[in-house]
């Protein structure tokens, strides 16, 4: 049961670190999240909006 609660945080941080990347700093995350395979555009965004969502959603019901 440990291993599965680490595994959960781990992904909760990898969201939060995707969404946060995508959102705020769209070239470090090309050259780190992406690899360099997408040149910059507001699709990063869009990706980083959505992992917000998702990563909001994690901590939604890490409260509970």
């Amino acid at each position: 049961m440990i291993a599965i609660k680490l595994m959960y945080c781990a992904n909760v941080l990898v969201a939060g670190w995707i969404s946060i990347s995508s959102l705020f700093f769209p070239e470090k995350a090309a050259a780190t999240v992406f690899e360099n395979q997408f040149i910059y555009s507001e699709a990063i965004r869009l990706v980083g909006a959505l992992w917000w969502a998702i990563f909001r959603v994690f901590k939604l019901r890490t409260t509970f």
